[in-house]
């Protein structure tokens, strides 16, 4: 028989030698460098952290480390005190934070507070705002103008006069405009203020006494001021300097008389500066070209019974008029007048119109210039040192009134023209008057017993609505464009800011009764 054949079985571990790995050498030299690998790693990177904590802890170090101060001589500190980046710098910034801290806004108002609403009522009463002054700069000064900026609410422009008690050159002050206060050897000091109640925001300085100042509506960064020698001088705020960039020449062909009285006339594109001096002389000037007027024209009186010489004191512009305007005297009169030629009249003093109800000096003259539904441009408001305030319609339309058939008593017996009102409810010199810039029937008046009085023509025509006694003479006040604040400058030196936002604004009807209110008293007569 044959053999059953055999059949062969494979397994693998029949097939493999098992095999111990710790006693492999290959294998142990593979795990030895495996092993080195990772703590080389690890190690590189504890050693990066350990650098980077090391070098933070020597940043904090340095920065809590106290510096070492370097020693400053003497000589070394004043030098750096006197820099003017230096006094830049600390002027700058002190602005922002007086501004800061004089801001009236209430952060924790309550506006949904009823009761907060009714305490915040404004009350029917003049109310000082502000009062600015009180620097070494206005001391022993008395305010001889101010105004408020056309574009910048927050400023105004303050004319101071020459130190009262100054000696000599040595311990006066410069001459001066500011944006609140400045000054030379005893003269006055125009000052352009801000909302910086203890000092000016600008100061700038001329070499003669500054009488009169204005700012310009057609270059919001310039002052323009008049001198008592009769120079027209121009500052610009830009150019961080007290001394003016532009100004007149001492010279014949100009002024050489005190220039108390300016006027910025025309528009955007074609403007000029109007300047009178008290010798009678007007002249016209382009700001950016002060060598010489463009125009001159001396006013004359050749049928007055003294003198033909006119002293002008005040000088006004009815709206959207540059060629004719009219000027107040020192002999009480107020005359109109005319720039150029016209058919039948000649340039200067109209002799057939004198506006002559004043028995002193005209210390003020107001053309009305509020626009409305009713034309009141021919009004105009005088105030004088005869301790009144009059009212008078222009000759043109005094003819005939506010009513058709004509005025009742225009003119008086010797030809004149009579005043519409006569405001007499005054205590000594009236120094000031000026209307309102948005309602027709309200203006103000100063008078040197320290009043100011408010007047509304359609609440009564003999009182003021109005009063508040400063306790100092008032040489001069202004309204801020919105007609909400009223300032007045006193002889001590302070420009008291009222807030007079209590007024009613004007309404249509307004303009209606003032003319109802002229219209009787045109028929009655003065």
């Amino acid at each position: 028989d044959l053999a059953p054949k055999e059949t062969v079985m494979y397994s693998k571990a029949i097939q493999t030698t098992p095999v111990n790995a710790a006693t492999s050498p290959r294998a142990a030299d593979v795990a030895d460098a495996a092993s080195a690998d990772e703590r080389s790693t690890v190690d590189l990177a504890l050693d990066a952290e350990l650098a980077r904590i090391d070098e933070a802890l020597a940043s904090e170090a340095e920065l809590t480390a106290q510096p070492v101060l370097a020693t400053l001589s003497d000589d070394e500190r004043a030098a750096i005190l006197a820099s003017p980046p230096f006094q830049r710098f600390v002027l700058h910034a002190s602005r922002l934070i007086e501004r800061t801290l004089n801001d009236p806004y209430d952060p924790l108002r309550d506006y949904a507070t009823l009761e907060t609403a009714a305490a915040d009522a404004p009350a029917q009463q003049m109310n000082i705002l502000q009062t600015l002054g009180g620097h070494a700069l206005t001391e022993g000064r008395a305010v001889l103008d101010v105004q408020f900026h056309p574009k910048f609410p927050e400023l105004m422009l303050v004319v101071y006069s020459p130190p009262k008690y100054a000696t000599n050159a040595s311990n006066a002050a410069p001459h001066s405009t500011t944006a609140n206060a400045s000054h030379p050897a005893g003269a006055p000091v125009p000052a352009l203020a801000s909302s910086l109640s203890a000092r000016p925001e600008f100061v700038f300085e001329a070499t003669s006494p500054i009488v009169s100042a204005t700012f310009s509506p057609f270059h919001p960064q310039w002052v323009v001021g008049g001198t008592f020698s009769g120079e027209i001088v121009v500052w610009d705020i830009r150019a961080d300097q007290r001394l003016p960039i532009l100004q007149t020449p001492l010279s014949a062909a100009g002024h050489t008389y005190p220039v108390y009285s300016m006027k910025m006339i025309g528009t955007q594109n074609t403007h000029q500066l109007v300047t009178a001096s008290t010798d009678g002389v007007v002249c016209a000037w382009q700001l950016n070209m002060l060598a010489q007027p463009l125009e001159v024209l001396e006013l004359m009186h050749s049928q007055h019974p003294k003198t033909d010489e006119v002293a002008i004191t005040t000088i006004g512009f009815r709206a959207n008029d540059t060629a004719g305007f009219y000027v107040g005297t020192e002999e009480g009169a107020v005359y109109a007048a005319q720039r150029h030629d016209r058919a039948g009249t000649r340039a200067g003093i109209q002799l057939d119109t004198v506006y002559a109800g004043h028995a002193g000096m005209v210390t003020a003259l107001a053309m009305h210039a509020v626009s409305g539904p009713v034309d009141f441009s021919d009004l105009f408001l005088t105030a004088s040192v005869d301790w009144t305030v009059k009212l008078w319609q222009r000759a043109s339309s005094a003819s005939r009134g506010y009513v058709d058939g004509g005025a009742s008593g225009a003119y008086d017996a010797t030809g004149h023209l009579r005043p519409l009102l006569s405001f007499e409810d005054m205590d000594d010199y009236v120094m000031d008057v000026k209307w309102s810039p948005v309602h027709p029937a309200v203006f103000a008046t100063a008078d040197a017993s320290g009043c100011v009085a408010l007047y509304d023509l359609n609440a009564d025509l003999e009182v003021p609505a109005f009063r508040f006694s400063t306790g100092t003479a008032v040489n001069k006040i202004a309204w801020n464009m919105d007609g909400t604040r009223l300032v007045a400058g006193t002889t001590t030196g302070a420009a008291i800011v009222f807030d007079v936002g209590f007024l009613p604004r004007p309404q249509n009807e307004d303009w209606l009764t003032l003319q109802h209110v002229l219209s009787e008293q045109a028929v009655s007569g003065y």
